[in-house]
């Protein structure tokens, strides 16, 4: 359900906390303040203020232009070195860390955060530390380490108490909030979101109260208090009118169509989207468009509307294509092949799948790859570091020490870098792993029916059906995608469709293996088709432990100890 990935644009955490709280308006503003400041660098004498202003255009360049951002960062350090005013070297190293940080440079924004936290730990430069440690936590979040994250958001969080700073007071609470959210630690969520908003309130920080006020939405609305959900979404879109940001605005819109698409109200949602996509055609924002079309193409497509849904979904694509956002051309794939098998369309809605998986594929490859590559370049500089200070150091000892030390890192990254290159092909290999990857990189609407890994499995079927003039068993086969064993009735016609397949699998089953129940012959038929337990479970109407239980029972009663020897003995049966 793409609504959903519009949705959590409003709980995108404040890794970033800045120096100061810089507010910027259109780029032409922006630009403008940036001459300014250039200008008054060039004619000011004094080198701490010099700093001071470097600073300055450090952050009106962070999103702009990372390593224009970086340039000045570093001019600014050198500068803080010369005159030997430690507490500006930490805030720059501090700088510095941001910018990389905001250029997709992790491994090396690590690297000068540690360096900024150290120096401003002996300076004792509060605010710098409070900093740093929240851009420590948010890298750490980044990479799925919680409890770490979190230990460094508080101990943040109370610097920033300690020293009566709002700003910083109001971003963190507003993080640890986010954080909780995303562990679906809903209450808690709760209570750092209000904690902030009272906060913001206070000091009057009406740009980024909206963001928090969305987030407070998103948490009451998964637990489906739709209501207060709803309120606090037309709070936020009041401020975003009130400060005509037109991107907040759309974002509200898009929210409150996907809390009115939870409630299947259809008419509501589908105008809220509407209006999101007229002002992200007017702002030209394309990644805005596309993903508003797939919200309306799944109006469409439960509406029954199927070429309107079909005509969106294609204009979606068109764009997502042009722009090269894979996750999001994923999601498009995976909307359009359902919706193919809505229309019947099963050949279609196939080959759009195997699209939508391979697409995925590529991604997480991807993503190992950075991993490595950052990983890589953490080493490296770190063995840069280690290699400077061997070369000035006098101390025998020292030296061997340090070598040593060096020995074990080169030693622990290359025994990482081989356990992650072996993990990456096993994934690639392993369609059941992938698939837990795939989870990994996208959280999809609550129940909807992974069918990825199935629709995989049972590829080789499918392809023989395909060359089977008997078509009705390719529709056989459709009606057992979408089938539920809820009473007796479904069982009877889960098993005529399942027949028309496997003709006389349950006769042969029941005549060899007579002690079997009723239970675990329809477990037979479901190890047939390749479910997991998840689906499985889906599919008779119980949890998946359920399932699990009875496939142990079943393997005793087969004689075949081993889950991948049932696998294969069901797949092979009758034939076998």
């Amino acid at each position: 359900m793409i609504g959903f990935i519009k949705n959590i644009f409003s709980c995108l955490f404040f890794w970033g906390i800045l120096l100061s709280v810089v507010t910027f308006g259109e780029s032409k503003a922006q630009i403008a303040e940036i001459e300014e400041l250039k200008s008054k660098i060039k004619n000011e004498k004094a080198d701490s203020t010099r700093i001071d202003m470097m600073l300055g255009l450090v952050l009106r360049y962070l999103t702009l232009n990372p390593d224009t951002s970086v340039y000045y960062a570093e001019k600014a350090l050198v500068l803080a070195q010369k005159i030997g005013d430690t507490k500006r070297q930490a805030a720059t190293t501090h700088q510095i860390g941001q910018s990389k940080l905001f250029n997709h440079q992790t491994a090396e924004a690590r690297v000068y955060f540690d360096k900024a936290l150290k120096l401003a730990e002996s300076s004792n430069h509060q605010l710098v530390k409070a900093h740093t440690l929240a851009s420590i936590g948010g890298i750490y979040f980044q990479e799925g380490n919680f409890d770490t994250a979190l230990e460094h958001f508080i101990k943040s969080l109370q610097l920033y108490e300690k020293i009566k700073d709002k700003t910083g007071q109001a971003r963190l609470s507003n993080n640890i909030a986010n954080l909780h959210y995303d562990q679906k630690n809903y209450q808690k969520a709760l209570q750092f979101f209000k904690k902030a908003i009272t906060i913001k309130k206070e000091i009057g920080d009406v740009h980024t109260i909206a963001n928090t006020y969305n987030g407070i939405a998103d948490t009451y609305s998964v637990l489906q208090q739709y209501d207060e959900a709803l309120s606090y979404y037309k709070k936020a879109m009041t401020l975003h009118e009130k400060n005509q940001s037109m991107k907040g605005l759309s974002i509200s819109y898009t929210n409150i169509g996907f809390l009115h698409k939870a409630q299947k109200k259809n008419k509501e949602a589908l105008e809220f989207y509407e209006k999101a996509l007229a002002i992200d055609k007017k702002i030209n924002d394309e990644e805005g468009i596309a993903i508003n079309l797939m919200n309306i193409a799944v109006i469409y497509r439960d509406g029954k509307e199927y070429q309107k849904a079909k005509k969106n979904l294609e204009k979606s694509l068109e764009l997502l294509r042009k722009s090269g956002m894979k996750l999001y051309i994923a999601e498009a794939l995976k909307d359009l092949a359902e919706l193919h098998a809505a229309m019947d369309h099963h050949q279609k809605a196939f080959t759009t799948l195997q699209a939508h998986i391979a697409i995925k594929d590529s991604v997480f490859s991807e993503q190992k790859s950075k991993q490595i590559a950052e990983m890589q370049t953490k080493y490296e500089t770190e063995k840069k570091e280690q290699e400077n200070k061997l070369l000035h150091s006098q101390n025998g000892r020292k030296l061997l020490l340090l070598y040593a030390s060096l020995a074990v890192i080169l030693v622990l990254i290359g025994l990482a870098l081989a356990v992650i290159r072996v993990k990456q092909l096993q994934l690639r290999n392993t369609q059941a792993t992938l698939k837990l990857k795939e989870q990994e990189l996208i959280s999809f609407a609550t129940g909807v029916l992974e069918k990825d890994e199935f629709i995989l499995e049972i590829q080789e079927e499918l392809a023989m059906l395909q060359n089977d003039q008997n078509q009705q068993k390719v529709a056989s086969l459709g009606k057992l995608l979408q089938a539920r064993i809820s009473t007796e009735d479904d069982w009877t016609q889960f098993r005529i469709d399942f027949e028309r397949i496997y003709p006389e699998f349950f006769q042969k089953l029941r005549n060899n293996f007579p002690q079997l129940s009723g239970n675990e012959v329809k477990l037979c038929a479901i190890e047939k088709l390749g479910l997991k337990d998840i689906q499985a479970g889906d599919l008779l109407g119980v949890n998946p432990e359920s399932v699990k239980k009875s496939r142990y029972r079943l393997r005793k009663n087969l004689e075949e100890q081993e889950k991948n020897a049932l696998h294969q003995f069901i797949l092979n049966y009758p034939q076998g």
